[in-house]
C-alpha cells in the first residue's frame, strides 16, 4: 500500500489513474479504492475539500463491501486526523476501522485501530482507559504476527499512553 506521510506520496495520483485503467479493463465502471487513495492523499496535503471527498469515497467502499481496504483507509484517515489535531474525527475513523478489520480478521489493521484508540485516550487529560491499555497489551503479546506498520502504530501508542506496554513487556515478578 501507499504510505501517507508528508512528502512521500508524489506518485499517488498517477498510481490511482493506473488503478482506474485496470478497473476499466476488468469492466468496472468505478474504482472506489483509487478514489479513496486519492482522497487520503488530499487529506494528507490538507486540502479543504478532503473530508467531503474522503467521506464519498469511503461510502463507495462500504457499498461494495470491501472491508479490508475500508479498514486500511479508515486507519490511515485516523492517523492523518491525529496529526491534524482532530481527535474526535480520528476516534470515529479508528472505531469503524476496528470493526471492519475484526470482521475480516485483519489482525494488523485491528492492532493499528487499537493503538490509535489507546493513543487518543492517552492524549486526553484523564489518561487512557484501562480497556484501551489492556487491548494494547494484547497487541504487543502478538507483535511477531504483525506487519511493520502495525508494530510502528503500537510503538507510537506506547510513547504517549501512560502505563502502555513497550517493545518487550516486563517479566512477571515474584509478587505476580
Amino acid at each position: 500500500m501507499i504510505e501517507f506521510e508528508r512528502g512521500r506520496y508524489a506518485n499517488t495520483m498517477e498510481r490511482c489513474q493506473q488503478l482506474r485503467v485496470v478497473a476499466a479493463s476488468l469492466g468496472e465502471n468505478e474504482a472506489p479504492v483509487a478514489d479513496t487513495l486519492e482522497a487520503l492523499t488530499e487529506l494528507a496535503e490538507s486540502s479543504v475539500q478532503a473530508f467531503d471527498r474522503l467521506e464519498a469515497a469511503l461510502s463507495r467502499l462500504r457499498v461494495v463491501d470491501d472491508k479490508s481496504y475500508l479498514a486500511y483507509a479508515l486507519n490511515t484517515a485516523a492517523s492523518l486526523c491525529l496529526h491534524r489535531e482532530q481527535p474526535d474525527v480520528a476516534q470515529a475513523f479508528a472505531q469503524e476501522a476496528r470493526l471492519a478489520a475484526t470482521a475480516m480478521q485483519r489482525h494488523g489493521e485491528v492492532a493499528i485501530a487499537e493503538a490509535t484508540l489507546a493513543r487518543l485516550g492517552g492524549r486526553s487529560h484523564v489518561g487512557a482507559s484501562d480497556r484501551a491499555v489492556r487491548r494494547l497489551f494484547k497487541q504487543v503479546a502478538n507483535r511477531d504476527r504483525l506487519n511493520a506498520r502495525a508494530q510502528a502504530a503500537i510503538d507510537e501508542a506506547a510513547a504517549v499512553v501512560p502505563a502502555a506496554p513497550t517493545m518487550a513487556p516486563a517479566l512477571p515478578t515474584k509478587e505476580q
